[in-house]
């Protein structure tokens, strides 16, 4: 999230969106399919850095007229390069990727290397400009200790050394907490990682952790308004998440105001605002009155942790993780809800025939629509998995995928059958059909096949390098894998 003015650019897992009122309305601005991780705002320049998520495009995108268009900026990256940060020093721009770091020195035209000191497959998720000095957070972008700590260039990038002292280490995995986000404020730099927050006052030479009164928080963000320092923080696997945390006098003392239980993980502010991006709470917040009150700002921000797509005719429908079903009719410029009926909002999976549209859900089961989407009704009977993660239609033939085999309906979903001969207590991931095969991807078990409409089904993992299949596409006569 980066904010200009009255302009804000949120990037989400599906695209980026832009308000022009403090965050009171949002207009999607493009990119779909693209998890953005990065925004940066520069006079009319818009950089940010993205990974493809199903199906989008990843790297690094310029816009030059507030998000209208946007061009791919990739040539001298690597292929599948993923763009964690980004960050203007004086007319150069450095981006952190999964690939380490690097340099522009023309607008974004052409980018190269600037690695020299730096790990082998070093992952950058921050930096941090202080004057000549470049800082660069590693690790990795879940929760763990998988990184190599931070670096310093003092030299626009051409040389990194390690600035490790004092900061949390892992001595049996040999590695650094993960350094989510740094910050300066006044002459202390701050470090963001999943074990705390840190503090140096000797330009990183060494760093000591802040109390900020509270165990095991981790660090996803940080932003300096005014005098004042503020935390987003995440959840872990001990805690449910903190919140943001705000301390008025160079972190001496420490209160928690507001969006607990979920992970905030972005901060920005203007002349007037502060912005808190979150994931479990519903999108973005903004404070007028340093965080005593949050108000919602998400008027045309759809729920974007998209776990499914299906295009109708001109139609899209997108299931989301916990907000149910949206669908667009004008090719995704604007999303309304289509949950009537619902009775699970966590959707997983779709399907059609050519009259009805079939949703699988996360704990729910099968939902049926036979007006386009306008109202759904649980079809479930004989399904006693409701954990539905894949469907797939072949003739009058109606297959669910679920966390223990394959069920078969062949009434439109009024009734179902396991079928699971040679494929039983599988979570089945994906499923395809081509012509009367039937393929099933597991998650640990590699991919099986039935000829027989499910009656049996064998192992075709021949040549296939892993057994954690997650996806399915079909091509003319191939299966194609993930």
């Amino acid at each position: 999230m980066a904010a200009s003015g009255i302009n804000i650019f949120a990037g989400t897992e599906n695209g980026i969106f832009l308000s022009t009122d403090y965050g009171a309305n949002w207009t999607f601005k493009g990119l779909p399919n693209t998890m953005v991780h990065a925004v940066i705002i520069n006079g009319t320049n818009i950089f940010i850095g993205a990974e493809d998520n199903m199906g989008g495009s990843e790297g690094i995108f310029r816009s030059t007229n507030d998000g209208a268009s946007w061009a791919q900026m990739n040539n001298g990256l690597p292929a599948n390069t993923i763009v964690y940060s980004l960050e203007y020093c004086n007319t150069n721009i450095f981006a952190g990727s999964n690939r380490g770091i690097f340099l522009s020195t023309v607008n974004g035209t052409n980018w190269s290397a600037v690695n020299a000191g730096l790990p082998p497959f070093t992952t950058v998720l921050s930096f941090l400009i202080d004057g000549t000095n470049i800082f660069a957070g590693t690790g990795e972008y879940e929760i763990g200790n998988d990184g190599d700590g931070l670096f310093l260039s003092t030299n626009n990038g051409s040389n990194w050394v390690a600035v490790n002292y004092g900061l949390p280490y892992d001595s049996s995995a040999y590695k650094y907490s993960n350094i989510y986000s740094l910050a300066v404020h006044g002459t202390s730099i701050y470090a963001g990682t999943n074990n705390g927050l840190y503090r140096s006052i000797d330009n990183a030479s060494s760093w000591t952790q802040v109390d900020v009164e509270i165990p095991d928080i981790s660090v996803y963000s940080l932003t300096v308004y005014d005098t004042a320092i503020f935390v987003g923080s995440g959840t872990t696997w001990t805690n449910d998440g903190y919140g943001i945390l705000m301390s008025p006098d160079s972190g001496a003392n420490w209160s928690m105001i507001g969006l607990v239980a979920t992970d905030v993980t972005a901060l920005a502010s203007n002349e007037t605002d502060i912005f808190a991006c979150t994931y479990y709470c519903g999108g973005i917040y903004s404070t007028v009155n340093n965080g005593s009150d949050w108000s919602l700002k998400n008027q045309g921000l759809p729920h974007t942790y998209v776990t499914s797509f299906i295009v109708i005719g001109t139609n899209i429908f997108s299931g989301t993780w916990g907000n149910g079903i949206y669908v667009s009719t004008d090719n995704g410029a604007n999303w309304s809800q289509s949950n009537q009926g619902l009775t699970n909002d966590f959707i997983l999976s779709f399907d059609k025939t050519s009259t009805c549209i079939f949703a699988g859900t996360a704990g729910g089961g099968v939902f049926i629509s036979e007006d386009d989407g306008a109202s759904w009704t649980s079809v479930n009977n004989g399904l006693t998995d409701a954990d539905v993660t894949a469907l797939a239609i072949s003739g009058t033939n109606i297959y669910a995928g679920t966390g223990s085999g394959v069920f078969l309906s062949v009434d439109n979903g009024l009734n179902w059958t396991a079928i699971n001969n040679g494929i039983s207590n599988y979570t089945v991931s994906a499923l395809a059909v081509i012509g009367t095969n039937i393929f099933a991807a597991t998650n640990n078990n590699g991919i099986f096949l039935s000829s027989n409409n499910g009656s049996s089904w064998s192992a075709v993992n021949n040549g296939l390098a892993c057994d954690a299949v997650k996806c399915l596409a079909t091509v003319g006569t191939s299966v194609a894998t993930i």
